[in-house]
């Protein structure tokens, strides 16, 4: 188990897809898509402040994390993006999967031994924090502006009116790219 966490495995599919999963080139596509669906459901002033929040919240992540713990900006940006966008689409399935791959993400670089596993739990706080709070001063600064039609009765929509549609593409996204990686790891 320590030659493991400590990046000394000799397995080649997890070194393949440690590699794969953690390259920026296969979440080109899911952010895009993310992207696509703000722009989608929302008007073009909620579009920006959801826009401006990210771009505020992912560079405090680094750089708070990268202050305490410079080992922790991996599992800080995965988590920020998550929690942030499970605050954001508020569903429950995709909020689950975002988390999977969030820590999926995050321990790959323990795996590997760039990470230490502290720096890897406190940059998933860090993380966290500042999603949360950035998704709270977003909502307060702009009260009226999201739109919500959840009700009991309705499943078109998510509790803060993204269409479940949208919801079930990035599922097909994820679990593309999830295949992909695999897929690739075992052909490599």
């Amino acid at each position: 188990m320590i030659e493991t966490i400590s990046g000394r495995s000799d397995s080649i599919f997890l070194n393949d897809f440690s590699r794969i999963f953690s390259s920026i080139f296969i979440w080109i596509p899911l952010f895009l898509l993310l992207v696509f669906i703000i722009l989608r459901n929302n008007d073009f002033r909620t579009y920006l402040r959801v826009f401006i929040t990210l771009v505020l919240a992912v560079p405090a992540s680094i750089l708070s994390a990268g202050y305490i713990a410079t080992s922790a900006t991996s599992a800080s940006i995965a988590f920020c993006l998550a929690i942030f966008f499970i605050w954001l689409l508020r569903y429950r399935y995709l909020s689950y999967l975002l988390l999977i791959i969030a820590t999926i993400y995050s321990f790959i670089y323990v795996y590997n031994g760039v990470v230490d596993l502290t720096g890897c739990l406190i940059g998933i706080l860090i993380g966290t924090a500042i999603a949360t709070i950035a998704y709270l001063l977003m909502r307060l600064v702009s009260r009226n502006s999201f739109k919500f039609y959840w009700n009991e009765s309705n499943t078109e929509y998510t509790k803060t009116g993204y269409l479940i549609s949208d919801m079930d593409c990035i599922f097909c996204l994820i679990y593309t790219l999830l295949i992909i990686s695999v897929f690739y790891s075992i052909v490599a």
